[in-house]
């Protein structure tokens, strides 16, 4: 009977530090409810019933430990797939807002390249100019 007693403590002790360690490894901002801090002292001052709290109401979803968070070993981002788009601006029409704008900052950026290049050449052929 006591050994009984003495393993099923040794599982609630087990349960409660993978839990405070589990909280104190979850990057803030990824667990639920309430701040990081209020789930460190809750899971340490309420032991048993604070860990259960923290797995049942504080933890990340699934979604968010699958992406890395929670885990200790941050996972690389999926690659964003690039959409291919004429050079002809009427092909436009089909995009979203946040495509446009992205679309639009692209094409600033590339004309500001432009235009500083072409100043840079004309700077470097006025200085290589015999006076």
């Amino acid at each position: 009977m006591l050994a009984r007693g003495g393993l099923l403590g040794l599982v609630f002790l087990a349960f409660w530090l993978w839990a405070l360690v589990d909280v104190i490894r979850t990057p803030d901002g990824t667990q639920r409810n309430l701040p990081k801090v209020a789930w460190v002292f809750i899971v340490f001052l309420f032991s048993f019933l604070g860990a259960l709290a923290w797995v049942t109401l504080g933890r990340p979803h699934a979604a968010t430990a699958e992406a890395g968070f929670g885990t200790g070993t941050p996972r690389p981002p999926r690659p964003r797939r690039q959409r291919r788009l004429s050079d002809n601006r009427d092909d436009v029409h089909h995009l979203s807002e946040r495509e446009r704008y992205e679309l639009e900052r692209r094409e600033y950026y590339k004309r500001m390249d432009e235009e500083l290049d072409r100043r840079l050449e004309e700077k470097r052929s006025r200085d290589q100019e015999p006076d």
